[in-house]
C-alpha cells in the first residue's frame, strides 16, 4: 500500500538491559533510567506529538516473562494519561485463531484503544512466489487497517508526557533519599526504647554521613550537609544552597558510648518525625500513582521493604533492632490502618 505522509519510527532501547554491569538487577536499573533521559531529551527538542505508540506482542503469548511485564511497564510509565487514546497493539505471527495475549496485555493492567494483527512469515520465500504473493496481499490489510486507522486517530502532545516524566523524576528522587531520612529515625526510635534511669553509660547506635569520592559530578545540598535537614530539597531550599562535586555522601551505622541522659533523643519527638516522615512517603507515592498512566505498583509496604532488604543486605551497626522495628510498621500498614494509629510501645516492645 502507498502511505501518503511521511512516517517517523522511533524504536525504543533495550529496556531490562544490563550491559557492563556486574550486578544485573542494579546495573538494568541503571540502564533504564538513561533511556528514560534519552526519550524525555527527545520530547523535549525533537518530537512534539504522537500518532501511535505501538506495543508488539505474539499473538498466541499466553503469559507474560518478568522481563517482558517489566518492559512493557518501563515504557507505558513513561507518558502521561492523555496517550491511552494512542497506543496500540500490533500482535505478530497471526496464523489464526483467538488474541490470546490480549488478555495477558490486559491482566498487565497496559490501557489500548485498537488492535492489529500480523503475519510476515511469507515475505521472503521464493519457493512458490504465486501463492506468497496471494498470501501477502491479504495479510498486507493488515498494515491498510492500521495506516487508515492512524489518519483519523487524534495526534497527541508529548509535552504532559513530559511533564510526567518530570514529576516522576523529582518524586522518585525524594523517594530515594526519604531511605535515609527514614533508617536515621528508625534507629532514633530504636535507641530511644533504652531505660536511662538505671544506665549512666550506654552503647548508642548512631547515624553518620561518609564522604565517598565517586569521579562522577554529584548535586550536594549544603543543607543537608550542616543540619541533616533536606530530603532532597524538601524543605524547599535554595539554589545557591547546592553544590556540584564529585563526592557523595553514605549514610553509615556506628556504635557509641554516651554518659549523659540528653544522649537519648525523646521517644515522643522521635516517633513523630518517624510517622511524618512515614506519611510524607505515602503522600510521594500517591502523587505518584496520580501521575502515571498505568497504575503505579509501589506501596508503602513495597517501600518500607526495599528497606529491609537493603538493611538485610548492608548489615550495618544495628541494623536487626531497625528490621525489626520496620517490620511491625509492615504489619500495622498491612492491616489498613493509618500510620498516625501506629503507637511508639508496639515498636520498641
Amino acid at each position: 500500500m502507498k502511505v501518503n505522509c511521511r512516517v517517523n519510527i522511533i524504536d525504543t532501547p533495550g529496556f531490562n538491559d544490563t550491559r557492563n554491569t556486574t550486578e544485573e538487577d542494579e546495573k538494568s536499573k541503571n540502564f533504564d533510567k538513561r533511556i528514560e533521559m534519552q526519550i524525555k531529551h527527545l520530547f523535549e527538542s525533537i518530537v512534539d506529538h504522537l500518532d501511535a505508540i505501538l506495543i508488539v506482542v505474539p499473538l498466541g503469548e499466553t503469559r507474560l516473562t518478568g522481563a517482558q511485564k517489566h518492559i512493557f511497564s518501563s515504557i507505558v510509565k513513561l507518558f502521561g494519561s492523555d496517550v491511552k487514546q494512542n497506543i496500540f497493539i500490533a500482535m505478530t505471527k497471526d496464523d489464526g485463531g483467538a488474541p490470546d495475549c490480549l488478555n495477558v496485555i490486559k491482566a498487565a493492567g497496559i490501557p489500548y484503544a485498537e488492535c492489529f494483527r500480523f503475519n510476515n512469515s511469507n515475505v521472503f520465500t521464493k519457493e512458490s512466489p504465486e501463492t506468497d504473493a496471494i498470501i501477502w496481499s491479504k495479510r498486507k490489510e493488515a498494515f491498510t487497517l492500521l495506516f487508515k486507522y492512524l489518519e483519523t486517530a487524534p495526534k497527541t502532545s508529548v509535552k504532559s508526557s513530559v511533564d510526567v516524566m518530570n514529576a516522576r523524576f523529582v518524586l522518585q528522587l525524594q523517594l530515594e533519599a526519604l531511605k535515609d531520612t527514614l533508617s536515621e529515625l528508625t534507629q532514633e526510635v530504636a535507641n530511644a526504647n533504652i531505660n536511662t534511669e538505671e544506665v549512666i553509660e550506654r552503647d548508642l547506635i548512631v547515624s553518620e554521613y561518609e564522604r565517598q569520592y565517586t569521579g562522577k559530578s554529584c548535586m550536594n545540598c549544603t543543607v543537608f550537609l550542616t543540619s541533616s535537614g533536606c530530603s532532597v530539597c524538601d524543605n524547599k531550599c535554595n539554589s545557591d544552597k547546592h553544590i556540584r562535586e564529585k563526592y557523595k555522601y553514605e549514610l553509615k551505622f556506628v556504635k557509641k558510648t554516651f554518659s549523659d541522659e540528653s544522649s537519648v533523643k525523646p521517644l515522643k519527638e522521635s516517633f513523630v518525625q518517624f510517622q511524618t516522615t512515614i506519611a510524607k512517603i505515602e503522600e510521594l507515592i500517591k502523587e505518584l500513582k496520580e501521575k502515571a498512566l498505568k497504575d503505579c505498583v509501589l506501596r508503602t509496604e513495597l517501600y518500607i521493604q526495599e528497606l529491609i532488604n537493603r538493611e538485610n543486605k548492608e548489615c550495618q551497626e544495628g541494623y536487626q533492632l531497625r528490621v525489626n522495628v520496620l517490620g511491625k510498621v509492615i504489619l500495622h500498614l498491612k492491616t489498613g490502618e493509618s500510620i498516625w494509629k501506629l503507637r511508639a510501645d508496639s515498636l520498641t516492645n
